[in-house]
C-alpha cells in the first residue's frame, strides 16, 4: 500500500513524496477587462516551480516565516491506484488547459486525479473546493489520517523523492 497525501491548497503528491499541484496563472478575462480567476492558463506545479512561485507550500522555514498552516490528508492505496493518480498528474502536466475559479480549478483537477485512479467514483459535491474535496474523501475512505501544521518537503538523500516534515 502506498500513501497519497492531499493538502488544504490541493496540493497533492504520490508514493516519492514528490510534490505535485494545479494553478492559476496569467492575467485571465472578465467582462469587464478585470481577472477573477477566469481564462487563467492552468500550471501543473513540480518542485522547481514550487520552489519559485510558492516556496511556502514545500519549504518548512518559509512556512513558518509566512504562517502558512496546511492540512494534510494521507491516503492508503494501492499500487495500481497510486501508478493510475502519477499518471493523470504527468499528463495533466504536458497539457495543463485553462483555469477557472469556479469549475475548472485546483480542486476540480484533483478530483479528476482521485477519479482516474478508481479513489473516488464522482465529482465533487457542491462547489468545487478543497474543503468540499476533502468531505467527499472522508465520507468515501476510512483508511485516511489527518494533520495539520507547517509543512515542508526534504530531497531523500537517495535522490528518489521527497519526506514530508510537519511541525
Amino acid at each position: 500500500m502506498s500513501p497519497i497525501y492531499l493538502r488544504n491548497m490541493l496540493m497533492l503528491f504520490w508514493q516519492t513524496g514528490t510534490p505535485v499541484g494545479f494553478f492559476g496563472e496569467g492575467q485571465g478575462t472578465s467582462g469587464s477587462g478585470g481577472s477573477f480567476g477566469f481564462g487563467m492558463d492552468g500550471v501543473v506545479y513540480d518542485p522547481p516551480l514550487f520552489q519559485t512561485h510558492r516556496p511556502y507550500y514545500v519549504d518548512l522555514s518559509m512556512a513558518k516565516k509566512y504562517k502558512v498552516k496546511s492540512t494534510v490528508l494521507v491516503i492508503t492505496v494501492t499500487k495500481d491506484e497510486a501508478l493510475l493518480f502519477k499518471k493523470f498528474w504527468l499528463r495533466l502536466k504536458i497539457n495543463p488547459e485553462g483555469f477557472r475559479l469556479v469549475g475548472d480549478n485546483c480542486s476540480t483537477h484533483a478530483s479528476e486525479a482521485f477519479i482516474n485512479a478508481g479513489i473516488t467514483k464522482n465529482v465533487i459535491p457542491g462547489l468545487d473546493t478543497p474543503d468540499n474535496l476533502y468531505k467527499q474523501i472522508t465520507a468515501l475512505r476510512k483508511d485516511v489520517a489527518s494533520y495539520s501544521g507547517h509543512i515542508g518537503f526534504i530531497k531523500k538523500s537517495s535522490g528518489d523523492g521527497f519526506d514530508l516534515v510537519i511541525d
